[in-house]
């Protein structure tokens, strides 16, 4: 009986060898991150419609976790957890509308603001910011947007908060808050 046909052995070929390519342009550096310039604290803060300009002192949190408030009638308390006015963020400033023995305080006024109205902070480097007023809204002391007020931000904001509404004696304290919402505008600049 006759063979079966057989197919042709096939021909040995070398195995493919890698051959590197020679890359067409250099490789790019890596882009550096962006870091933020630390800026230096709030000072003084000016609010030229209401006639206040006031020195700032920095206060934290409460044993009960609030914010603290400042020690007399005439100061601003800077929130100095967060970010320092200027800085992406939302900073937060508080002034008492008034004061035990004294009446009227620093942020007796700040009910009058309206949105376009100027706020300048002065910084301890000699360097100013200025923000415009974007709000002005009144909050239960439980309803407070605590987020919006003191949380991040894509800009730089400045919060300033006052007590408002009915007073009770027994508490010793407003029902509600005045929150004044602000924006910077501008650069930074040189305080004369």
């Amino acid at each position: 009986a006759p063979a079966p046909p057989t197919a042709p052995a096939p021909t040995p070929t070398a195995a493919p060898t890698a051959t590197p390519v020679p890359p067409t342009a250099t490789p790019a550096p890596p882009t550096p991150v962006p870091t933020q310039v630390p800026i230096a604290p709030p000072v003084r803060l000016s609010i030229p419609t209401i006639e206040v300009d006031a020195e700032i002192e920095r206060v934290g949190l409460t044993p009960d976790g609030a914010m603290d408030v400042p020690k007399g009638p005439w100061t601003v308390g800077w929130y100095a957890p967060g970010p320092p006015a200027g800085e992406l963020g939302n900073a937060a400033m508080a002034g008492h509308v008034d004061y035990r023995s004294v009446g009227p305080a620093v942020f007796w006024r700040l009910r009058e603001l309206a949105p376009g109205d100027e706020v300048i902070v002065h910084r301890a480097d000699g360097s100013g910011r200025r923000f415009v007023v974007t709000g002005v809204r009144a909050y239960y002391t439980d309803d407070i947007p605590l987020a919006e007020v003191f949380g991040p931000s894509e800009r730089p904001g400045l919060n300033l908060i006052t007590c408002t509404g009915q007073f009770s004696a027994s508490a010793r304290d407003y029902d509600r808050r005045l929150i004044v919402y602000t924006e910077a505008v501008g650069p930074a600049f040189r305080v004369r």
